[in-house]
Protein backbone atom coordinates (compact mmCIF):
# COMPACT_ATOMS: atom_id res chain seq x y z
CA UNK A 1 0.00 0.00 0.00
CA UNK A 2 2.52 2.63 0.40
CA UNK A 3 4.71 1.55 -2.12
CA UNK A 4 1.22 2.11 -4.27
CA UNK A 5 0.65 5.68 -2.08
CA UNK A 6 4.57 6.57 -3.16
CA UNK A 7 4.17 6.05 -7.06
CA UNK A 8 1.20 8.40 -7.47
CA UNK A 9 2.47 11.21 -4.85
CA UNK A 10 5.23 11.08 -7.95
CA UNK A 11 3.24 11.09 -10.27
CA UNK A 12 0.67 14.16 -8.90
CA UNK A 13 4.14 15.96 -8.23
CA UNK A 14 5.81 15.22 -12.10
CA UNK A 15 2.17 16.49 -12.97
CA UNK A 16 2.41 19.70 -11.01
CA UNK A 17 5.91 20.47 -11.85
CA UNK A 18 4.89 19.92 -15.86
CA UNK A 19 1.77 22.66 -15.34
CA UNK A 20 3.98 25.00 -13.16
CA UNK A 21 6.58 24.98 -16.45
CA UNK A 22 4.35 24.95 -19.33
CA UNK A 23 2.24 28.03 -17.40
CA UNK A 24 5.44 30.24 -16.53
CA UNK A 25 6.25 30.04 -20.13
CA UNK A 26 2.91 30.86 -21.59
CA UNK A 27 2.51 33.48 -19.68
CA UNK A 28 5.48 35.64 -20.61
CA UNK A 29 4.94 34.81 -24.29
CA UNK A 30 1.69 36.37 -23.84
CA UNK A 31 3.36 40.02 -23.30
CA UNK A 32 4.78 41.99 -20.72
CA UNK A 33 2.75 43.77 -17.78
CA UNK A 34 4.35 47.22 -18.16
CA UNK A 35 2.31 47.58 -21.45
CA UNK A 36 -0.35 47.34 -18.98
CA UNK A 37 0.48 49.71 -16.62
CA UNK A 38 2.43 52.78 -18.60
CA UNK A 39 0.23 54.36 -20.82
CA UNK A 40 1.66 54.04 -24.84
CA UNK A 41 3.92 57.04 -24.73
CA UNK A 42 6.11 56.02 -21.86
CA UNK A 43 9.79 56.72 -22.16
CA UNK A 44 12.11 53.18 -23.10
CA UNK A 45 13.78 54.73 -19.17
CA UNK A 46 10.29 54.05 -17.38
CA UNK A 47 9.60 50.84 -19.12
CA UNK A 48 13.65 49.68 -18.27
CA UNK A 49 12.84 50.91 -14.65
CA UNK A 50 9.87 48.73 -13.97
CA UNK A 51 11.34 45.53 -15.94
CA UNK A 52 13.52 45.86 -13.41
CA UNK A 53 11.60 46.35 -10.35
CA UNK A 54 9.65 43.28 -11.36
CA UNK A 55 12.65 41.01 -12.66
CA UNK A 56 11.41 41.40 -16.07
CA UNK A 57 14.64 42.42 -17.22
CA UNK A 58 16.05 38.92 -16.74
CA UNK A 59 16.36 35.75 -19.44
CA UNK A 60 13.55 33.19 -18.62
CA UNK A 61 15.58 30.62 -17.57
CA UNK A 62 16.81 33.03 -14.44
CA UNK A 63 13.24 34.34 -14.09
CA UNK A 64 11.57 31.05 -13.61
CA UNK A 65 14.96 30.22 -11.35
CA UNK A 66 14.19 32.93 -9.04
CA UNK A 67 10.21 31.95 -8.70
CA UNK A 68 10.70 28.38 -8.08
CA UNK A 69 13.17 29.82 -5.08
CA UNK A 70 11.07 31.85 -3.93
CA UNK A 71 7.97 28.98 -3.83
CA UNK A 72 10.75 26.86 -1.68
CA UNK A 73 10.90 29.96 0.68
CA UNK A 74 6.90 29.94 1.02
CA UNK A 75 6.82 33.44 -1.36
CA UNK A 76 4.46 33.13 -3.70
CA UNK A 77 4.73 36.58 -5.07
CA UNK A 78 3.19 40.06 -4.84
CA UNK A 79 0.63 41.10 -7.80
CA UNK A 80 2.03 43.81 -9.97
CA UNK A 81 -1.53 45.39 -10.24
CA UNK A 82 -2.45 45.75 -6.59
CA UNK A 83 0.91 45.73 -4.99
CA UNK A 84 0.04 42.99 -2.48
CA UNK A 85 0.78 39.71 -1.64
CA UNK A 86 -1.45 37.17 -3.97
CA UNK A 87 -2.30 34.91 -0.90
CA UNK A 88 -3.74 37.64 0.44
CA UNK A 89 -5.87 38.54 -2.53
CA UNK A 90 -7.14 34.56 -3.25
CA UNK A 91 -7.91 34.54 0.64
CA UNK A 92 -10.44 36.86 0.54
CA UNK A 93 -11.72 35.40 -2.15
CA UNK A 94 -11.63 31.48 -1.31
CA UNK A 95 -14.84 31.14 0.58
CA UNK A 96 -17.37 32.33 -2.22
CA UNK A 97 -15.82 29.91 -4.47
CA UNK A 98 -15.99 27.14 -1.78
CA UNK A 99 -19.57 27.62 -0.88
CA UNK A 100 -20.51 27.40 -4.58
CA UNK A 101 -18.41 24.70 -5.33
CA UNK A 102 -19.96 22.59 -2.13
CA UNK A 103 -23.67 23.57 -3.00
CA UNK A 104 -23.05 22.44 -6.92
CA UNK A 105 -21.86 19.20 -5.34
CA UNK A 106 -24.58 18.56 -2.78
CA UNK A 107 -26.98 19.08 -5.72
CA UNK A 108 -25.25 16.93 -8.04
CA UNK A 109 -24.79 14.11 -5.65
CA UNK A 110 -28.60 14.29 -4.22
CA UNK A 111 -30.27 14.20 -7.86
CA UNK A 112 -27.94 12.41 -9.83
CA UNK A 113 -27.57 9.16 -8.01
CA UNK A 114 -31.27 8.64 -7.33
CA UNK A 115 -31.91 9.84 -10.95
CA UNK A 116 -29.31 7.30 -12.47
CA UNK A 117 -31.00 4.61 -9.72
CA UNK A 118 -34.34 5.17 -11.13
CA UNK A 119 -33.41 5.20 -14.64
CA UNK A 120 -31.66 1.95 -13.67
CA UNK A 121 -34.48 0.01 -12.54
CA UNK A 122 -37.19 1.64 -14.49
CA UNK A 123 -35.54 0.65 -17.83
CA UNK A 124 -37.24 0.92 -21.08
CA UNK A 125 -40.07 3.24 -19.77
CA UNK A 126 -40.64 6.19 -21.06
CA UNK A 127 -39.59 8.51 -17.98
CA UNK A 128 -36.57 6.61 -17.41
CA UNK A 129 -35.66 7.31 -21.38
CA UNK A 130 -36.50 11.11 -20.79
CA UNK A 131 -34.77 10.78 -17.90
CA UNK A 132 -31.31 9.76 -19.52
CA UNK A 133 -32.46 11.92 -22.59
CA UNK A 134 -32.02 15.36 -20.14
CA UNK A 135 -28.74 14.12 -18.35
CA UNK A 136 -26.97 13.53 -22.18
CA UNK A 137 -28.04 16.72 -23.12
CA UNK A 138 -27.07 18.11 -19.89
CA UNK A 139 -23.58 16.75 -19.88
CA UNK A 140 -23.15 17.70 -23.34
CA UNK A 141 -23.68 21.57 -22.91
CA UNK A 142 -21.22 23.34 -21.90
CA UNK A 143 -21.25 25.38 -18.96
CA UNK A 144 -21.19 29.08 -19.97
CA UNK A 145 -24.70 27.79 -22.25
CA UNK A 146 -26.29 26.39 -19.51
CA UNK A 147 -25.99 29.58 -17.79
CA UNK A 148 -26.48 32.25 -20.42
CA UNK A 149 -29.74 30.15 -20.81
CA UNK A 150 -30.64 30.25 -17.04
CA UNK A 151 -30.42 33.67 -17.04
CA UNK A 152 -32.34 34.26 -20.17
CA UNK A 153 -35.08 32.32 -18.53
CA UNK A 154 -35.44 32.96 -14.73
CA UNK A 155 -33.36 36.51 -14.55
CA UNK A 156 -34.54 38.49 -17.49
CA UNK A 157 -37.87 36.95 -18.67
CA UNK A 158 -39.52 35.77 -15.62
CA UNK A 159 -37.34 38.26 -12.84
CA UNK A 160 -37.26 35.65 -10.58
CA UNK A 161 -33.89 35.52 -9.59
CA UNK A 162 -30.69 37.64 -9.20
CA UNK A 163 -28.27 37.25 -12.33
CA UNK A 164 -25.07 38.71 -10.38
CA UNK A 165 -23.22 38.85 -7.50
CA UNK A 166 -24.02 36.81 -3.94
CA UNK A 167 -25.51 38.96 -2.22
CA UNK A 168 -28.36 36.49 -0.67
CA UNK A 169 -29.13 33.02 -0.90
CA UNK A 170 -31.23 33.75 -4.00
CA UNK A 171 -27.88 34.91 -5.55
CA UNK A 172 -26.61 31.25 -5.73
CA UNK A 173 -29.66 29.73 -7.35
CA UNK A 174 -27.93 30.50 -10.92
CA UNK A 175 -24.97 29.33 -10.69
CA UNK A 176 -25.29 26.30 -8.25
CA UNK A 177 -27.42 25.21 -10.65
CA UNK A 178 -25.40 26.01 -13.93
CA UNK A 179 -22.20 24.16 -11.90
CA UNK A 180 -24.56 21.41 -10.33
CA UNK A 181 -26.44 20.24 -14.06
CA UNK A 182 -23.61 18.66 -16.27
CA UNK A 183 -22.15 17.06 -12.50
CA UNK A 184 -26.11 15.44 -12.50
CA UNK A 185 -25.86 14.37 -15.78
CA UNK A 186 -22.58 12.32 -15.52
CA UNK A 187 -23.07 10.90 -11.85
CA UNK A 188 -27.12 9.44 -13.57
CA UNK A 189 -25.52 7.81 -16.50
CA UNK A 190 -22.82 6.31 -14.77
CA UNK A 191 -24.81 5.26 -11.63
CA UNK A 192 -27.18 3.85 -14.25
CA UNK A 193 -24.59 1.79 -15.99
CA UNK A 194 -22.86 0.41 -12.93
CA UNK A 195 -26.76 -0.65 -11.60
CA UNK A 196 -27.27 -2.27 -14.72
CA UNK A 197 -24.13 -4.03 -14.62
CA UNK A 198 -24.61 -4.78 -10.85
CA UNK A 199 -27.90 -6.19 -11.58
CA UNK A 200 -26.81 -9.07 -13.50
CA UNK A 201 -23.91 -10.53 -11.48
CA UNK A 202 -24.84 -14.27 -9.99
CA UNK A 203 -25.00 -13.21 -6.15
CA UNK A 204 -28.01 -10.87 -6.96
CA UNK A 205 -29.88 -13.39 -8.73
CA UNK A 206 -28.80 -16.00 -6.30
CA UNK A 207 -30.21 -13.29 -3.54
CA UNK A 208 -33.35 -12.90 -5.33
CA UNK A 209 -33.69 -17.09 -5.78
CA UNK A 210 -33.56 -17.43 -1.94
CA UNK A 211 -36.19 -14.80 -1.41
CA UNK A 212 -35.06 -12.17 -0.50
CA UNK A 213 -37.18 -9.31 -0.71
CA UNK A 214 -36.63 -6.71 -3.71
CA UNK A 215 -36.12 -3.92 -2.05
CA UNK A 216 -33.75 -5.32 0.21
CA UNK A 217 -31.91 -6.91 -2.55
CA UNK A 218 -31.69 -3.11 -4.17
CA UNK A 219 -30.47 -1.75 -1.18
CA UNK A 220 -27.73 -4.03 0.29
CA UNK A 221 -26.60 -6.13 -2.91
CA UNK A 222 -27.26 -3.57 -5.79
CA UNK A 223 -26.80 -0.07 -4.57
CA UNK A 224 -24.35 -0.88 -2.08
CA UNK A 225 -21.89 -2.63 -4.73
CA UNK A 226 -22.69 -0.05 -8.04
CA UNK A 227 -21.73 2.74 -5.02
CA UNK A 228 -17.85 1.81 -4.80
CA UNK A 229 -17.10 2.81 -8.67
CA UNK A 230 -18.93 5.97 -8.37
CA UNK A 231 -16.01 6.84 -6.31
CA UNK A 232 -13.45 7.41 -9.06
CA UNK A 233 -16.33 8.94 -10.94
CA UNK A 234 -16.71 11.39 -8.23
CA UNK A 235 -13.15 12.47 -8.09
CA UNK A 236 -12.90 13.28 -11.76
CA UNK A 237 -16.01 15.26 -11.73
CA UNK A 238 -14.94 17.40 -8.57
CA UNK A 239 -11.86 18.30 -10.79
CA UNK A 240 -14.17 19.41 -13.57
CA UNK A 241 -16.31 21.18 -11.23
CA UNK A 242 -13.38 23.32 -10.53
CA UNK A 243 -12.31 24.03 -13.80
CA UNK A 244 -15.92 25.48 -14.55
CA UNK A 245 -16.10 27.47 -11.64
CA UNK A 246 -13.77 29.85 -13.89
CA UNK A 247 -16.36 29.71 -16.53
CA UNK A 248 -19.28 30.18 -14.20
CA UNK A 249 -17.70 32.68 -11.67
CA UNK A 250 -17.21 34.61 -14.75
CA UNK A 251 -20.99 34.85 -16.14
CA UNK A 252 -22.36 35.55 -13.02
CA UNK A 253 -19.50 38.19 -11.58
CA UNK A 254 -19.48 35.76 -8.59
CA UNK A 255 -16.86 37.14 -6.24
CA UNK A 256 -14.62 34.05 -6.07
CA UNK A 257 -11.37 32.93 -7.55
CA UNK A 258 -12.52 32.03 -10.77
CA UNK A 259 -12.90 36.22 -11.44
CA UNK A 260 -9.24 37.05 -9.42
CA UNK A 261 -8.10 34.45 -12.20
CA UNK A 262 -10.08 35.61 -15.50
CA UNK A 263 -9.31 39.11 -14.35
CA UNK A 264 -4.96 38.56 -13.74
CA UNK A 265 -5.02 37.66 -16.87
CA UNK A 266 -6.51 40.52 -18.79
CA UNK A 267 -3.92 42.31 -16.40
CA UNK A 268 -0.96 40.35 -17.43
CA UNK A 269 -0.30 40.04 -13.58
CA UNK A 270 1.64 37.25 -13.44
CA UNK A 271 2.07 36.64 -9.64
CA UNK A 272 -1.51 36.34 -8.95
CA UNK A 273 -2.05 34.31 -11.96
CA UNK A 274 0.87 32.11 -11.93
CA UNK A 275 -0.14 31.08 -8.53
CA UNK A 276 -4.28 31.22 -9.23
CA UNK A 277 -3.02 28.43 -12.24
CA UNK A 278 -0.61 26.07 -10.26
CA UNK A 279 -3.13 26.11 -6.82
CA UNK A 280 -5.82 24.82 -9.15
CA UNK A 281 -3.80 22.67 -11.04
CA UNK A 282 -2.33 21.05 -7.82
CA UNK A 283 -6.43 20.80 -6.49
CA UNK A 284 -7.09 18.82 -9.24
CA UNK A 285 -4.34 16.57 -9.10
CA UNK A 286 -4.76 16.13 -5.27
CA UNK A 287 -8.39 15.03 -5.94
CA UNK A 288 -7.51 12.45 -8.40
CA UNK A 289 -4.50 11.27 -5.98
CA UNK A 290 -7.03 10.67 -3.35
CA UNK A 291 -9.24 9.06 -5.07
CA UNK A 292 -7.08 6.84 -6.40
CA UNK A 293 -6.15 5.82 -3.09
CA UNK A 294 -9.59 5.47 -1.55
CA UNK A 295 -10.15 3.39 -4.85
CA UNK A 296 -7.32 1.33 -3.57
CA UNK A 297 -8.06 0.84 0.19
CA UNK A 298 -11.39 0.17 -0.97
CA UNK A 299 -10.74 -2.57 -3.85
CA UNK A 300 -7.15 -4.15 -2.73
CA UNK A 301 -7.10 -5.28 -6.52
CA UNK A 302 -6.01 -1.79 -7.78
CA UNK A 303 -2.81 -2.25 -5.99
CA UNK A 304 -2.42 -4.90 -7.39
CA UNK A 305 -3.09 -4.31 -10.94
CA UNK A 306 -0.49 -1.08 -10.37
Amino acid sequence: MLRFIAWRLGRAALTVLLVLVGCFVAIRSAGSPVDILYPEDATPEQTALLEKQWGLDRSLPEQFGLYVANLARGDFGVSIIERRPVTHIYAEKLQPTLQLAGLALLIGVCVGIPLGAIAALRRGRAAARAAMALAFTGYAVPHFIIAIVLILIFSYHLNWLPSTGAASAWHYVLPAVTLALPLIAAIARYMRSTMLDVMNQDYVRTARAKGVAEPRVVTLHVMRNALLPLITVLGLEVAGLINGSLIVETVFSWPGLGKVLTGSVSRRDFPVLQFGVIAYAIAVVSINCLVDVLYAVADPRVRVES
